[in-house]
């Protein structure tokens, strides 16, 4: 191959990995500046990162006061509460200029940790605790960042939100959530989103699998022993018994038809055919 063909391909190849780095580059940055959403505002407790480019001396952490404003180096005080980054940066820079410290500075504010706008998730998830509302956030959103439904985790989520001065529960399935048709799919600051224990049942008797589990939305009774692997050789679909617990705590046995809807903690009984 001429030496000069194989110095055009290597410096095709240079630029396509200067090219590619670059790309790189430029996602990276992209996806930093969509970290923070730009119409998020500073409240109460968020705790702050100010960085001026060149004048390491003017850095600071620092936590946003009840009163709105931040200690800052040389400057006393600045009300950054209810501001955006953008304007908190202005701000600081403005600030810079009228005290004469620097000629032109360069602030760049960033939020360390959300305190100011927080959801409780609560319930059975991975990491139940208090979150920090960044920008919009759905229901499934929070029990993402909360590490995701547990095993015994209910099919439906209970938001609990102040409405006209008066807490008000709602009940979201989570198939409505997915498909985005729930009310309250958006969550607000201070609501409280709890995953219950999922519903369960129990089998025993003449079936294959005697045990607990998941009781799914309107189950029969037929559903039920087909969960539970169907019927030993012996059962029979006739002599089916539901003890169930009622308002009083008693414990009350009924008999069952096959369509019949299970509820929550019944235990089905199957017993063994008479002949």
């Amino acid at each position: 191959m001429p030496a000069l063909l194989r110095l055009g391909q290597t410096a095709i190849g240079f630029v396509m990995v200067a090219l590619f780095g670059f790309t790189l580059l430029a996602s990276g940055i992209v996806s930093a500046q969509q970290a923070e959403p730009e119409s998020y505002r500073l409240g109460t407790g968020d705790r702050i990162s100010v960085n001026v480019a060149g004048s390491p001396e003017f850095d600071t952490i620092t936590r946003i006061r009840e009163d709105g404003a931040i200690g800052y180096p040389y400057l006393g005080t600045v009300q950054v509460g209810g501001l955006t980054l953008e304007e908190a940066e202005n701000r600081i820079e403005r600030q810079l200029l009228a005290a004469k410290l620097l000629r032109s500075p360069q602030v760049t504010v960033t939020v360390e940790q959300y305190l100011s706008r927080q959801v409780t998730v609560l319930g059975q998830v991975k990491n139940p605790q208090r979150y920090g509302l960044s920008g919009p956030s759905t229901v499934l959103d929070l029990i993402a960042e909360a590490g995701g439904r547990r095993e015994d985790g209910a099919d439906y989520v209970i938001l609990i939100r102040r409405e006209n001065g008066q807490s008000k529960r709602h009940i979201l399935t989570i198939d409505a959530l997915t498909a985005g048709n729930a009310v309250g799919t958006r969550v607000q600051a201070d609501d409280v989103v709890i995953v219950p224990r999922m519903n369960v049942f129990y089998i025993e008797g003449a079936v294959q699998k005697s045990g607990m589990y998941r009781l799914e939305e309107n189950m029969t009774v037929m559903q039920a022993i087909s969960v539970g692997g169907g019927l030993s050789p012996r059962g029979s679909y006739s002599r089916i018994e539901i003890k169930r617990h009622e308002n009083d705590g008693q414990i009350a046995t009924l008999g069952a038809e096959l369509d019949d809807i299970l509820k929550p903690g019944d235990l089905l009984h199957v017993k063994e055919r008479i002949f």
